[in-house]
This record gives structure tokens, C-alpha cells and sequence, in this order.
């Protein structure tokens, strides 16, 4: 043992002469990677600083659409009711409060339409010397009807509120026409330049030495480091798309590179080092190499937990010690087999336990949010009509209640169909008939197996946040049909649809198996599609959920169940 350990000694002493020699080609580039890797980083503080502008550009733009497509604006600018316009007056201040509160770069918004009526709200409402300044520039958006793009204005400078703001401007159009684009009024954002670069100082790359935003060729806003650099400047610019800003970004030259190492230097180094190398390469090959070889292949010889295999295997060295720790190891492993056998059967149960318990979380999500709606439909006929209608809504809604609590986890499609037309008699009476329901059902699909409460919520979606929302009548349409052993169910509303950009994010968060609890901390719109989604993949393994829609025309899902496979192992027979 003491003459091996002596020979380790010797090699761990090659091996730092080694590292020494190698560590004086390394020192002469650690420095020149370190300020590569700056640039690199420096170029990638301007792409996080491009797109952190863009979205907050995105974001004032979503906002703005948001009250300009607000049905409420166009009841002011149009009712000829005073108090009308006082109490629509109020929803939308409200409103605009809300968008501000959640879009911490709009100061405030004001609404003005060419008859000279205006509506201005937020925390800091814009005085006249700043909407006479906006006039100025944009006039076109205070003279006429015409229809106009939305726009970023360059930088507004009023001596009466201390700062440099800037605005955008959204054109509000009469939705109540769909032949014609009548501008009904336009929308001011009143933004503060200063909070564009505001939290941009932790962030900044040491050889950044100034950073200026420009609109329109005049400065929007900038930031400045506290000491100037004393090197040469390099800027940089880059465009952002959405607003029509430009980013411009000056740093520090890089000074001269490093001098590189000479020559006789650098082949004094590599042929040192290939000495060690091979010297080492020796004394390893002669005391270690083949002693843990025959280790090796004496290792390749066990099958299963073998460990008595080994206790003739004698070194009479440090290796001797490798032998035991593997010994105990091999038992240890047999023990521990022997538990997991037993373990895996509680395991197995287990899990089965809570694909179950997950599986009755999802379904029982819509009930309470069910019931709610219907309670409160149930309310309002109570409280403007009194009349009978409140004994046929209470017997649908019990009837609904039962349904979506008892039973199989499977039903027939009939079955799911009876309790659709349940739910569309409350809603025909909420609604005062404003909604046509059209059921085309296969004669054949009607016996097939499907989880049960699966179409009630996309129904229930398509009218709360399709139908509802928009002006007049509206429809929807149910389908079913069996193609090639696969049950196809479509939902269709002619309601409002999703926004384009919200489409491809929804999409993204079903494809992914977001739960319908995440969904519904993201929006309570996409609710009824995640828990369908996610009960698709506990319930109906092969099954598909497909959503098109398009913008204020409505939407429509598709599902795609599977017929002929196997039922779940947590099919339940009924009661």
C-alpha cells in the first residue's frame, strides 16, 4: 500500500506540472474570451431592451383597443339621453381605471369625437395645453369621420406638467354599421416618456455608456450613466417595429486585443507537456491501469447480486478498499429489491388513487360556476317578472345538478344531449330569446359512449362569452357525426370570437395539458376549453380538441373522441 501511495504522489505531482504548463496558453485567452463574451452580452441586453419596448408598446395598443371596442363608448357618443350619457360616462371611467391600473405606462385616456364631445379619465387627465398641443399635430383625428391607422405621436413637451410624455392615438369606429367605417370618435393614451428606460439601470452592461430612444427623429427618452467614458464610442440602432421607435445604444471600443504568446514559447509549452503526458501515461498504464482491469472483468462476470463472488478478489492496496465498497453495495441492492417488490403494488394503488381524485377535481370545477349563473338567472326573472317561468328554470337546473354529480363517468350521447337542451331552456329564458339553438345529431351517434359533461361547458362558453357579449340575435349550432370509427362533435357560435392574438396563446396552453385551474387563473374565457381538454386526456385517451375562430364572427370547436377502445379503469357502474 505505502509503495502504491507513493506512486500516486509522483503522479498527482506530474499532473499539476501538467496543469501548469497548459494553464500559460490558457491565461493568454481567458481574457479574450471574458470580452467576447461582454459583447455578447452587451448585444444581448439590446435584444432583452428591444423587446421589453415592443411589448410595452403592445400593451398600450391592447389596451387602447380594449375601450375603443367597448360597446359603452358608443352609447355616449351616440345616446341622446342625458343621464344615459351619465351613467355609460361612469361605466367607462371605471373601465379606463381598470386598463390604467393594469398598463402602469398610460396616464390617462381621453375620448374626443368630431361633434367636439369629449370624456377625459385616468390619474393624471390631460389639461388643455397638452390636447392643444396633440391637435396640433394630429388634426385629422379631431375634423373629420375619416378612418385612420392608430399611431405613436413623438414626444408632447407642456410647461404647465412638468416632464415629457408622448400619446397614441386609436380611431373608434361605429360598430352598429357593419357596411361602412365611420370613425364615431378617438382615443388618446397620455403616456410619461420617463418610464420607458425607468428600471433599465440594473440591467445595463458595464461598457454601455448611454442609452436614447427617438420618435419621429426627436428624443423620446434616455439614459446616462453617472461618470462619461473616457474610451472611444460605438452606437448601435435598432428599430421598434410596433411603435416606430429607434433604439439607439452607444458603448465603450474595445481597447487592442491581447499580444499573443511567442512562437518558441508556445512549442516550449506543447512539448513539455506532451513529456508529462507521456510519463504519466506510463506509471498509470503499469500500476493502476491493470489491476482495475482484472476489477473490471471480474465485475462483468456477476450476475444479479453475486457478492460473495468477490472475497477472494486480494490487491493489498488502495483498491482493496474499491472491492469492499462494492461488496456492501451489491448487498444493500439485494435488500433493497426485496423492499421494492413489496412496495410497488402500494405504489401502483396509489397512483390509481390519485388519477382519480384528479379526475373528480376537473369535473366538479364547472358545477359550483354553473350553479352560480343559474341562481342569478333565476333571481333576475324573480326580480323583474315574478311569474312562473322560476318553477321550469329551478326544475332544468335540478335536473342539470343530478346529472353533472351522479352516475357513470361515461354516458350516452343522448343522454348529454337532453341535459344541452336543459340548460338553452334557462338561458332562452334569461335572455328574453335572444339566441336560436340548431341540434344536427346522427341517428347513429346518438348511442355512443362519451364523458359526461363534456358538450354542457362549450356550450355554456360559446354563450357567456360569444353570444352574450355582442349586439342583437345570435345562434348556435351543435353537430354530431360518426366517420371512420371516430365520434366528431361540433360547437359553433356566431359570437364575438377570440382575438387574434389571444388565439395562437390558447392554443399553445391546451396543446401543452395546462389543468383547468392554471386556465382559469389566466382568464376565466378559456376555462370551459382546459377542463374539456384535460378531461379529454384522463377520459378519452387518442381524443383531440380543435378551436378556429375568427374576430367578431364567431367560434368553433371540434372534438374527436375515439369509439371501440377499451373504458378506463375508473369506469364506474352506475347507481
Amino acid at each position: 500500500m505505502k509503495r502504491l501511495s507513493q506512486k500516486l504522489a509522483a503522479v498527482s505531482l506530474l499532473a499539476v506540472l501538467m496543469m501548469l504548463a497548459v494553464f500559460l496558453v490558457y491565461a493568454a485567452a481567458s481574457q479574450q474570451n471574458a470580452r467576447r463574451e461582454s459583447e455578447a452580452y452587451a448585444r444581448s441586453f439590446a435584444q432583452n431592451l428591444s423587446y421589453s419596448l415592443e411589448e410595452k408598446a403592445a400593451a398600450i395598443r391592447r389596451a387602447t383597443s380594449t375601450i375603443a371596442q367597448s360597446g359603452y363608448v358608443l352609447d355616449y357618443f351616440y345616446s341622446g339621453d342625458m343621464s344615459t350619457k351619465l351613467q355609460t360616462a361612469k361605466f367607462i371611467n371605471a373601465y379606463v381605471r381598470y386598463v390604467i391600473g393594469n398598463t402602469p405606462d398610460i396616464l390617462s385616456i381621453s375620448l374626443y369625437s368630431p361633434n367636439a364631445l369629449s370624456l377625459t379619465m385616468g390619474s393624471n387627465n390631460m389639461d388643455a395645453v397638452i390636447m392643444g398641443l396633440i391637435r396640433k399635430e394630429c388634426p385629422e383625428a379631431f375634423s373629420n369621420e375619416e378612418a385612420f391607422s392608430p399611431f405613436f405621436m413623438g414626444p408632447i413637451k407642456s410647461w404647465s406638467q412638468p416632464g415629457e410624455y408622448y400619446a397614441f392615438v386609436m380611431p373608434v369606429y361605429d360598430t352598429r354599421s357593419p357596411v361602412s367605417m365611420t370613425r364615431a370618435a378617438s382615443c388618446f393614451a397620455l403616456c410619461d416618456s420617463r418610464a420607458l428606460l425607468r428600471r433599465v439601470g440594473r440591467e445595463v452592461p458595464p461598457m454601455v455608456r448611454g442609452i436614447r430612444l427617438y420618435a419621429k427623429d426627436e428624443l423620446l427618452a434616455q439614459w446616462l450613466p453617472e461618470g462619461a467614458g473616457t474610451g472611444r464610442l460605438e452606437s448601435s440602432e435598432q428599430l421598434i417595429p410596433s411603435s416606430g421607435w429607434r433604439l439607439v445604444i452607444e458603448s465603450e471600443a474595445l481597447a487592442g486585443e491581447i499580444a499573443s504568446l511567442s512562437t518558441l514559447s508556445i512549442l516550449a509549452v506543447v512539448l513539455l507537456a506532451c513529456l508529462l503526458l507521456a510519463s504519466t501515461t506510463w506509471i498509470l498504464a503499469r500500476n493502476l491501469v491493470r489491476p482495475v482491469e482484472t476489477l473490471i472483468g471480474r465485475l462483468g462476470s456477476l450476475t444479479q447480486y453475486q457478492y460473495a463472488a468477490l472475497e477472494d478478489l486480494r490487491f493489498h492496496n488502495e483498491l482493496d478498499i474499491i472491492v469492499e465498497t462494492v461488496r456492501n453495495m451489491l448487498r444493500r441492492l439485494d435488500e433493497s429489491a426485496q423492499n421494492r417488490l413489496q412496495n410497488e403494488k402500494k405504489l401502483y394503488e396509489l397512483q390509481l388513487h390519485a388519477k382519480q381524485s384528479e379526475l373528480s377535481a376537473l369535473q366538479s370545477q364547472i358545477n359550483p360556476h354553473f350553479l352560480y349563473n343559474t341562481l342569478e338567472c333565476i333571481r333576475s326573472i324573480g326580480l323583474f317578472y315574478g311569474a312562473a317561468e322560476i318553477v321550469g328554470i329551478a326544475g332544468a337546473m335540478a335536473a342539470i345538478f343530478r346529472y353533472s354529480v351522479k352516475g357513470t363517468r361515461l354516458v350516452r350521447l343522448s343522454e348529454e344531449l337532453g341535459i344541452v337542451r336543459q340548460y338553452f331552456t334557462i338561458m332562452e329564458q334569461r335572455f328574453d330569446g335572444r339566441f336560436s339553438l340548431k341540434i344536427d345529431f346522427s341517428d347513429e351517434s346518438l348511442p355512443c359512449l362519451i364523458p359526461r359533461m363534456i358538450l354542457q361547458p362549450l356550450v355554456e362558453n360559446a354563450i357567456y362569452h360569444g353570444l352574450e357579449p355582442r349586439a342583437g340575435k345570435g345562434s348556435l349550432r351543435l353537430l354530431a357525426r360518426l366517420h371512420r370509427g371516430q365520434l366528431y362533435l361540433l360547437v359553433q357560435d356566431d359570437g364575438l370570437g377570440f382575438p387574434k392574438r389571444e388565439l395562437p396563446t390558447l392554443r399553445q396552453r391546451l396543446f401543452a395539458g395546462a389543468s383547468a385551474t392554471a386556465a382559469a387563473e389566466n382568464g376565466a374565457r378559456s376555462l370551459g376549453l382546459a377542463n374539456v381538454c384535460e378531461r379529454l386526456r384522463l377520459l378519452a385517451p387518442g381524443g383531440s380538441l380543435r378551436v378556429h375562430s375568427i374576430e367578431k364572427r364567431g367560434v368553433t370547436v371540434l372534438l374527436r373522441l375515439p369509439l371501440g377502445a377499451p373504458k378506463p379503469f375508473w369506469f364506474e357502474p352506475a347507481d
